[in-house]
């Protein structure tokens, strides 16, 4: 199985020295950009440090992996907290 799904249902952070990190920065009624959100458990995490007037914006270009972070979004009561951008980041 995937190790980021195995790290979650194992009650566990998947790169908790990142999320670490990030609590540094991410401030309350900040917006955050989470690229690659794989199943969206960061986005859960940095949706909860920028309170409740911030947004994070999370993007995945897997059509099967979108669908469980938007599963996520929902579980965790996170609509309109998280906004969810289906396809890759670049620069053009």
């Amino acid at each position: 199985m995937d190790v980021v799904a195995n790290t979650i249902i194992n009650n566990q952070i998947f790169e908790k020295e990142v999320v670490d990190l990030a609590s540094k920065y991410i401030m309350p009624n900040s917006t955050v950009l989470d690229v690659g959100a794989n199943f969206g458990q960061m986005s859960v995490l940095f949706s909860n440090m920028v309170g409740e007037n911030g947004k994070v914006h999370s993007f995945d270009a897997d059509d099967w992996i979108y669908d469980i972070l938007n599963k996520n979004i929902e579980t965790n009561n996170k609509i309109g907290k998280i906004i969810p951008h289906f396809g890759a980041v670049h620069n053009v």
